[in-house]
């Protein structure tokens, strides 16, 4: 049977996930070891039980997906219908809104999305709205690196101390990680993922992320270097790294490298999507009680942890970058060569470049949950399936995570339409 477990507050699909991936307000600071990767049978029936109060939305629906009408797997077979299954989850948990999309490796084959961008208006969500997708982002940070390494411009063995040759007061525990194991959050660097712990950063360098890197590596080390500890610090200083090999800001590389190689409709924007344009979807918070809507300022992630976790996408957009790593571990490689999507997936441990490595009822798969303050996301990819699965809510994850992840993997389980 699936456990969910504790990890300070974080709430954690240990048995199926291993780690801690999300960046949740209410987390401890530290993520603990990773556990197994393989889970059980979970013995879940076809919707997992609700949990906290209901939002009181009624299941509102925005526009429906494709409605599975494909045949897909066994001849003659009915296809699972995504639109329906989200509307009922999405009433069921009381979730603000819930979308989510069905892809094979030639592109989406059914989505759907349920309910309202805030709560207290009546706004549907939709497929097309920005959603925040949290620890996700890591995968794309990662995937950024490997674009470099291939340029020639980084070498995943490259120390702190030849990246940032003239930071003098470098700890001397640091001075010898690897940007390798930055990436696999083996560094040793601290967390940094509850308000607490990020309040201790300066004021004056934790919306620089130059400044912010050259201040963490000065730090010294929070835990046994080589040993893993989940650290959005980690991946921003990735961020830092990856501006100066490339001379870019992480915003721009990740547009001419990603949005627009991959035909993305819109760019990422940095932060909650109603930060950026008002009609768009808003984060709610619930420690007990209902939830509330979070104001799309009140955001706990600085400037310099953002490449860690603080990018919202349309999910569309975002699904054409799950698609590139399933068809990757299809042996179908696009921007980059095999050999380099190998090396972001290949675990130490649980946990690769970004991705949680794991299987369930027997089946490989590539996963990763990311969450802030007031947005959950759930990627899952199971490449022997030719099948992934995106899952994003507008509630945190002390809400919304156990019951959202125990529909994925109840649903993993069902009859998909065929690729188009």
């Amino acid at each position: 049977m699936l456990r969910i477990a504790k990890v300070g507050s974080l709430c954690l699909l240990v048995s199926l996930l291993g780690v801690g991936c999300s960046d949740d307000d209410s987390a401890s600071g530290a993520g603990g070891s990773a556990g197994s990767s393989t889970a059980g049978s979970a013995g879940i029936g076809g919707e997992g039980g609700s949990a906290g109060s209901s939002a009181g939305t009624g299941g509102a629906s925005g526009a429906a997906g494709s409605g599975g009408t494909e045949t897909g797997g066994t001849a003659g077979q009915a296809t699972a219908d995504l639109q329906s299954l989200i509307e009922t989850a999405q009433t069921e948990i009381g979730l603000p809104a819930l979308a989510g999309v069905v892809l094979r490796s030639g592109g989406i084959v059914d989505q759907g999305v349920s309910g309202v961008r805030r709560l207290s208006q009546p706004d549907l969500a939709t497929l097309d709205d920005h959603w925040h997708i949290g620890s996700n982002v890591k995968a794309m940070t990662a995937t950024l690196c490997a674009m470099l390494v291939e340029d020639g411009k980084l070498e995943f063995d490259a120390k702190l101390s030849d990246l940032f040759p003239e930071v003098t007061g470098i700890d001397l525990g640091l001075a010898d990680v690897t940007l390798e194991m930055l990436l696999q959050h083996r560094a040793g660097i601290a967390a940094y993922t509850s308000r607490l712990s990020i309040n201790v950063i300066p004021t004056d360098v934790a919306d620089d992320r130059q400044k912010f890197a050259e201040w963490l590596i000065q730090q010294p080390p929070a835990t046994p270097i080589g040993e893993f500890n989940y650290s959005n610090a980690g991946y921003g200083l990735v961020g830092a790294i990856l501006e100066r090999a490339s001379g870019m800001t992480y915003e721009e590389l990740l547009d001419s490298r990603l949005v627009q190689p991959l035909g993305m409709q819109s760019k990422a924007w940095l932060s909650w999507p109603a930060s950026t344009e008002a009609e768009q979807p808003w984060a709610h918070w619930s420690i007990t009680g209902p939830l509330q809507e979070h104001p799309p300022t009140d955001v706990s992630m600085p400037l310099g942890l953002s490449t860690a976790g603080n990018f919202s996408f349309s999910l569309l957009d975002y699904a054409r970058f799950v698609q590139l790593h399933l068809r990757a571990r299809r042996e179908d490689p696009e921007l980059l060569s095999q050999g380099s999507f190998d090396k972001l997936h290949t675990p130490n441990g649980d946990y690769a470049m970004g991705w949680v490595v794991a299987s369930y009822n027997g089946k490989p798969l590539l996963a990763h949950e990311g969450s802030l303050d007031g947005f959950d996301a759930h990627t899952v990819i199971w490449p022997t399936e030719d099948l992934a699965l995106v899952l994003v809510n507008n509630a945190g994850a002390n809400f919304a995570s156990e019951p959202v992840a125990m529909r994925w993997l109840a649903w993993s389980e069902l009859p998909w339409p065929a690729a188009k």
